[in-house]
């Protein structure tokens, strides 16, 4: 497989290093000014951002289907969910000074949590960035389910590769009440299934003409993204894959199975791998820490109108100031949460006996 595995050094390193881009790109992606002034600079990340994340995880978090496993992929990744949907939520109620009834209030809370679809969280908080990982946790679920069984393996991927084909089909309000992503997890198992068994036939001796010809790949696409110009497509808007575009079509979803191919290929020769790695290691807290940055920073500097792209976007020194200080923020609290052992724990428990109400439970 050209994606190594995490089980030895160099593997996971490389994997760190992928995982670092990835997560850079993301927290670029969710800066205004950035993406305001480069609007082509927003168009191609997010026709790869997320999505090699997903393809990541789908080629390797192959465990089969157990309750422990599922247990400790819910904290993992749920946990901090649950932790930042709420503070998320806290504050957004907050800024509004009560303009909204407590009830709806709580009744968007709920909703957020239990389809874990962009469009709830957004109303529930005013965010959008948080859905990643429910559906995350839905493609883990999946893909054990897949390799426990054989049969019910090909029956989920069948499956997905008609969603893959019909998504944008589908109602969005029928999407965004899917319980916890699952209409984005079904996307990319299907999307990780088929660059799996690409890569599965791809003999040794020929690794290195696959990953020259994924950065050709990988280039051509992004000229066309930029200069067709393509329609718009993202991760979170698995009904933004639309067959009836089928230019766009191909290319969203060739693009991330060859740009996670050249970065793996580049994640060694990178002159900063070192850097790279530790903000792949530290990707999760960073990602869900970053927004949170970010908006304190543009509070602070634009007041009430810190959410507002037309403020918030027309200053790229500003903007620039602001990713500069979001990035080293974010990897600063990232680093301390991972020095305090009870507050990762709390926050960030890797597996279901780490998570201190799971102990507290088991004592009771």
């Amino acid at each position: 497989m050209l994606v190594q595995s995490p089980g030895d050094e160099k593997g996971r390193a490389t994997i760190d290093v992928v995982k670092g881009i990835l997560i850079l790109v993301v927290v670029a992606g969710h800066n205004e000014a950035i993406t305001h002034n480069w609007l082509w600079l927003r168009h191609v990340f997010y026709y790869f951002n997320v999505q090699c994340f997903f393809l990541l995880s789908s080629l390797l978090d192959v465990q089969p289907f157990a309750w422990p496993m599922i247990r400790d992929r819910a904290v993992r990744y749920l946990v901090p969910y649950a932790w930042f949907l709420l503070i998320t939520w806290g504050a957004f109620v907050a800024l509004r000074h009560g303009a909204a009834a407590p009830g709806p209030a709580v009744t968007a809370l709920a909703r957020a949590a239990v389809t874990g679809s962009e469009p709830t969280i957004h109303v529930a908080t005013g965010m959008r960035y948080l859905w990643f990982l429910p559906a995350l946790f839905s493609l883990v679920v999946l893909k054990s389910i897949a390799s426990r069984s054989p049969a019910v393996g090909r029956m989920l991927f069948a499956t997905s590769l008609v969603w893959i084909a019909g998504a944008s089909f589908v109602p969005e309000a029928i999407l965004a009440a899917l319980p916890l992503g699952l209409g984005t997890a079904l996307f990319f198992f299907g999307l990780g299934e088929v660059l799996r068994m690409a890569l599965a036939r791809v003999p040794e001796r020929h690794r290195a003409v696959v990953s020259a010809a994924a950065v050709i790949t990988t280039g051509i696409a992004t000229r066309a993204i930029v200069a067709v110009p393509l329609e718009w497509v993202a991760g979170a808007d698995v009904a933004s894959y639309d067959i009836r575009d089928p230019v766009t079509w191909g290319v969203a979803l060739l693009y991330p199975c060859a740009m996670l191919l050249t970065l793996v290929a580049a994640a060694e020769r990178l002159p900063a791998a070192g850097v790279l790695r530790e903000f792949g290691r530290l990707s999760l807290p960073i990602y869900l820490v970053h927004m949170l940055i970010y908006r304190c920073l543009t509070l602070a500097i634009y007041g009430r109108k810190f959410d507002q792209l037309h403020v918030v976007g027309e200053n790229l020194p500003v903007g620039i100031g602001i990713f500069i200080a979001t990035v080293a923020a974010s990897l600063g609290l990232s680093m301390l949460i991972w020095r305090l052992p009870r507050l990762k724990a709390a926050i960030f428990p890797r597996t279901w006996a780490e998570w201190p109400l799971s102990r507290a439970a088991g004592s009771s």
